[in-house]
């Protein structure tokens, strides 16, 4: 019985072996071998050379010259791609494992070359390619222009020459079109047109010598004469930074640089340096009073300078209630206007402090008790420019406006043509205009309180987010914006 179970059990593995032996193999399919029977080479060059080169609409990976191995036998679309030239499509019959050149010369080409339409605003400007005068004249369109990168150049009389680099791309047709600045009635200063360094320009100042200074977010100092253009920053001076959020010319003609990180005073060939009596702070406004005592706004404090002694001002010292101050200006009577981040304004006669807010001013609440700019007109008014933000649906909402002190009681000015939710700074200029820098124009009233705006649309500023304006000796208007530059309107032409 036994020798029979045992033979019955070697037949069942043998059996049940059999069939996982028959199953496996039907089953199995290894790894074939992906390598072409035909060891067929393409060779593929090209003029100019870095053409990215397809294999049957797929990327080889591969840039020209270079040689595609393992090519089967049979019919290959070869398709040519540069980023300045129109594809190169072609089709190669490769067998028999030889080697076989191809060779792309796009410039041989006509239909490879570009086409660039010149336009200009006013028309009729010379049109220099790559400095080399056309004879031509906008409007126009160039034919055969090589592909590449190009510079078009319009020049036109009284008006600013201008340029655009451009990449003219084989088979199609480029635009280029500038606005030429008219020179009779303004310039705009940018890194594309001029040696200015950047685009965001924050406050400026003009000295006795009318040079005109040019606080930058990023690029420091830049010096204007009306001519030459230079730059001071912290790798050129001792400076230690190069965001410049305030600057003031004193009575002896010394520039005070506030910096996002301490305070300089410039006297034309040196730097002082007085951040340690600042505590380092970020410093948003600089004034002096009728004596010629210097007054520093911080985001730390207010700083007192008399030319001897530094003072410092907190809410922990004095009438302050609010630490971080935004402006500071003088009126008529030498008293201290301070606005703040969120407390109103504090006033400072020099032994008492009082304050203004939305509590008290009798104008409701609505434009709120952050003051971003404080400023004293030749009347002796005080003009603020208020700003309230809350919490409104997960999102901060914003408003503002601007409220006058005629020494008596505040009221609210009324800006129709001027939004004044985003009111970066208040300027009064020596013919009693105010003007008003905000993220959406330059508003002006005149002697009439009348108002107007300056934007990108109907002023041609290179932005409409204005920071700060400032007339130079000659009545010329400048103008700082972020993301246009420096605009210069000249006078008699706003």
């Amino acid at each position: 019985m036994r020798s029979i179970a045992k033979k019955y059990n070697l037949f069942f593995v043998l059996f049940t072996a059999l069939i996982f032996y028959s199953c496996e193999k039907e089953i199995f399919t290894g790894v074939e071998d992906d390598k072409p029977k035909t060891n067929n080479r393409l060779y593929i060059e090209s003029n100019p050379q870095k053409a990215v080169i397809y294999i049957n609409q797929r990327n080889s990976g591969l840039t020209t010259p270079d040689t595609l191995k393992w090519m089967p036998d049979g019919k290959h679309t070869i398709t040519i791609k540069h980023e300045f030239f129109i594809d190169t499509i072609l089709t190669v019959n490769l067998s028999g494992g030889i080697v076989t050149n191809l060779n792309v010369d796009h410039y041989k080409n006509p239909g490879h070359m570009g086409r660039v339409f010149c336009q200009s605003n006013p028309d009729k400007a010379d049109i220099l390619i790559d400095d080399v005068p056309t004879n031509k004249k906008t409007p126009y369109t160039f034919s055969g222009i090589m592909p590449g990168m190009h510079k078009i150049k319009f020049t036109y009389t009284m008006h600013r020459a201008d340029s655009i680099n451009m990449p003219v791309i084989g088979g199609d047709l480029r635009t280029a079109y500038l606005f030429l600045d008219d020179t009779t009635k303004g310039l705009f200063y940018t890194p594309n047109n001029s040696p200015i360094s950047t685009e965001n320009t924050y406050v400026i100042a003009v000295d006795s010598s009318n040079i005109k200074w040019i606080g930058t977010e990023g690029q420091g100092v830049i010096r204007f004469d009306g001519r030459k253009w230079s730059v001071l920053n912290k790798d050129n001076t001792t400076m230690t930074s190069n965001i410049v959020k305030s600057l003031f010319v004193d009575k002896t003609n010394r520039l005070w640089i506030g910096l996002e990180n301490g305070l300089f005073v410039y006297n034309g060939s040196t730097f002082i340096n007085y951040s340690s009596q600042v505590n380092g702070k970020y410093i948003t406004s600089i004034t002096a009073d009728n004596n010629g005592t210097i007054w520093v706004g911080a985001f730390g404090g207010l700083f007192k300078y008399d030319g001897a002694t530094w003072q410092t001002y907190t809410h922990e010292n004095s009438g302050l209630h609010d630490d971080f101050i935004y402006s500071v200006t003088v009126d008529k009577q030498n008293n201290i206007w301070v606005g703040t981040n969120g407390s109103g304004i504090a006033v400072f006669d020099g032994s008492s402090w009082r304050r203004w807010n939305m509590t008290n001013m009798g104008i409701g609440s609505k434009i709120g008790d952050i003051i971003h700019s404080v400023v004293c007109d030749k009347d002796g008014m005080i003009w603020a420019a208020h700003m309230r933000e809350e919490l409104q649906m997960g999102a901060i909402k914003s408003e503002g406006g601007i409220s006058r002190f005629n020494g008596t009681k505040w009221s609210i000015i009324s800006v129709p043509q001027i939004n004044t939710q985003f009111i970066q700074s208040l300027h009064v200029d020596r013919n009693n205009h105010k003007w008003i820098a905000t993220k959406y124009g330059l508003g002006r009233f005149d002697k009439l309180n009348t108002a107007s705006i300056f934007t990108k649309v109907n002023a041609k500023l290179q932005s409409s987010f204005t920071t700060a304006s400032a007339l130079d000796k000659t009545g010329d208007l400048y103008i700082t914006t972020i993301g246009g530059g420096l605009s210069k309107f000249r006078k008699g032409s706003f």
